[in-house]
């Protein structure tokens, strides 16, 4: 009987308003540094993302100018930079301009208009 008795009691006070509030906050407190955590390992995901895609870009730049360097260190290579940024060519060569042609297509036509035609079209 004494055992039922503390078992009772126990009942009691562990379903009391009191201990359920308390037990409630607890859980509350648990849910939300569990919140935090999983809101910190995200952001940390994403910023992972970011850094391996900035790593990726760095090192295709990192390779593309080794490249260009490499190209620079031969006789050929400089002589191909020197006549892309410069437009130069050597002595006894020639340069070929090739001019699109629909940018003479595009020009417009003059009217020839003489008179009171021509003074009220170049007025308005």
């Amino acid at each position: 009987m004494l055992e039922f008795q503390q078992k009772r009691k126990l009942r009691k006070i562990l379903y009391s308003p009191i201990s359920l509030i308390a037990l409630a906050v607890v859980a509350v407190v648990l849910v939300r540094g569990a919140w935090n955590v999983y809101e910190k390992e995200s952001a940390s995901r994403n910023y992972l993302d970011q850094a391996r895609t900035e790593l990726t870009k760095v090192t295709a730049t990192q390779q593309d100018l080794a490249a260009s360097v490499a190209a620079l260190q031969t006789q050929q290579g400089v002589e191909a930079d020197i006549r892309h940024k410069f437009r130069v060519v050597k002595p006894g060569e020639q340069i070929a301009v090739i001019v699109d042609n629909s940018a003479s297509d595009s020009t417009p036509v003059a009217t020839s208009t003489s008179g009171f035609w021509a003074w009220v079209t170049h007025f308005f």
